[in-house]
C-alpha cells in the first residue's frame, strides 16, 4: 500500500491558476461565486452559456476533453461510490473522501483516465469543483485541492474550500515562511529565486546540481514548527503514548490526525502523541480511533500480529478537555480506515 501526497512546497489558488488551461479559469470563478448553493448542476439545460468548457459530468469525475486536469467530481451516490458525508473540521475547512471509480486503480495498466487526472491535480496542486447529492439535489461545496491517495482502498482525499488570496488554512507552508527560510538558511545556490507568483523555486542556471529539492525544504519547515507541536503534546500526555502507554520520549512521535496543513495543524487537538511504530500504523490507516468512543480499531492486516491486542483499549486523554483530539479530524481519518478495512 502506498499513499501519495501532494510534495510541492505550498498550494494556493493563485498557483493553480498559473498551470491550468485559461479555459479553467471562469470555471474556478463559477464555483468561487456558487459555493455553499444547493439546487441543480450546471449541466445540459443548467449550464452557464459563456462557460468556455464543461462544469460537470452526468456523474463521478469530469475531465475536459484533451486536458490533463479535472475540473469537478460529483458525488452522487455514497454506496456506490464509497464517499463519507463532509467532515468539517474547528478550523473552518472541511474534508471528503472520495471514491475513485470501481475496479481501477491509479497508474495501473489499463486505468482510466479520470482517476488519472484526479492523480494528476494532486501531484501538481491543482484544485476541482466538488458536488455533493444532498435528497434530490445536490450543493456545490467549491473548490477543494487533493490531499491524498490511498491506492490500496482507492480513495481520494479532499479539502476545501479553497479561496483566492486565502489559503493559509489549506497551504502546507505559506510563501511568507518560504521566503524567510531561503533567506536566513541562504543554503540555495545563487542561479535558484523564489517565484512568488507560483510558490515555486525557479532554477535559472543551466544545472541544477546542489538544487534543495521540495520535499527537503518543506520538511525542514515542517520540523521547526514541529518541535513546539510536540513539546505541547508531551505535556498534554504527561509523556505517554495516548495508546500504549509508553513514556519512553525518544520513541514517541507527534501524529497529525490529518495531513500537515501549516500552523493550523499545530494545536494540540490537531495531534495525538503515539509511539513512533503506532503513529505510523495510524497515518497509513492500519489502526484508528473512534470519534464516539476513542476506542482503537485494529485494521484486518494486523489482526494476526501483536498489534491486536490494542484492538477495542480506548486512548488515554488529556485532563484538559480542551487539549482532547479533535472529533472531526478523527472522523475523517476513520472514514478512511472503514473503507480500507470494511
Amino acid at each position: 500500500m502506498s499513499i501519495e501526497t501532494y510534495q510541492g512546497l505550498t498550494l494556493s489558488y493563485e498557483r493553480a491558476t498559473s498551470l491550468v488551461p485559461d479555459s479553467y479559469l471562469p470555471a474556478y470563478q463559477w464555483f468561487l461565486s456558487h459555493e455553499g448553493e444547493v439546487g441543480p448542476r450546471p449541466w445540459k439545460d443548467h449550464a452557464p452559456k459563456d462557460m468556455p468548457i464543461t462544469l460537470v459530468a452526468q456523474r463521478g469525475i469530469h475531465k475536459p476533453g484533451g486536458q490533463d486536469y479535472a475540473i469537478s467530481i460529483t458525488i452522487a451516490n455514497p454506496t456506490i461510490y464509497g464517499a463519507d458525508s463532509v467532515h468539517l473540521l474547528d478550523d473552518g475547512t472541511w474534508m471528503i473522501q472520495y471514491c475513485e471509480h470501481h475496479h481501477n486503480t491509479g497508474r495501473k495498466p489499463g486505468s482510466p483516465r479520470y482517476n488519472q487526472a484526479l492523480i494528476n491535480c494532486l501531484e501538481d496542486g491543482v484544485p476541482v469543483g466538488v458536488f455533493y447529492k444532498t435528497g434530490n439535489e445536490y450543493q456545490c461545496l467549491g473548490l477543494a485541492f487533493l490531499e491524498s491517495y490511498n491506492n490500496m482502498a482507492g480513495i481520494f482525499t479532499l479539502h476545501g474550500p479553497v479561496h483566492k488570496l486565502d489559503s493559509g488554512a489549506l497551504s502546507p507552508i505559506s510563501a511568507k515562511e518560504i521566503e524567510d527560510a531561503l533567506e536566513n538558511a541562504a543554503k540555495l545556490r545563487a542561479d535558484v529565486l523564489f517565484n512568488s507568483k507560483t510558490l515555486d523555486l525557479d532554477y535559472l542556471g543551466s544545472s541544477h546540481e546542489g538544487k534543495r529539492d521540495f520535499t527537503s525544504l518543506k520538511r525542514d519547515l515542517k520540523n521547526a514548527h514541529g518541535e513546539t507541536f510536540k513539546t505541547d503534546l508531551i505535556e498534554a500526555y504527561n509523556g505517554q503514548c495516548a495508546i500504549s502507554g509508553y513514556d519512553a520520549l525518544p520513541a514517541l512521535n507527534a501524529t497529525y490526525l490529518s495531513s500537515y496543513l501549516g500552523a493550523a495543524s499545530n494545536t494540540p487537538s490537531a495531534g495525538i502523541l503515539l509511539r513512533t511504530d503506532l503513529g505510523t500504523l495510524y497515518q497509513q490507516s492500519l489502526i484508528s480511533i473512534r470519534p464516539d468512543t476513542y476506542e482503537v480499531m485494529v485494521g484486518g492486516a494486523l489482526r494476526n500480529t501483536a498489534y491486536n491486542h490494542f484492538d477495542r483499549r480506548r486512548i488515554s486523554l488529556p485532563s484538559n478537555e480542551q487539549l482532547w483530539p479533535s472529533k472531526a479530524r478523527l472522523e475523517a481519518h476513520h472514514s478512511s480506515f472503514m473503507q480500507l478495512n470494511c
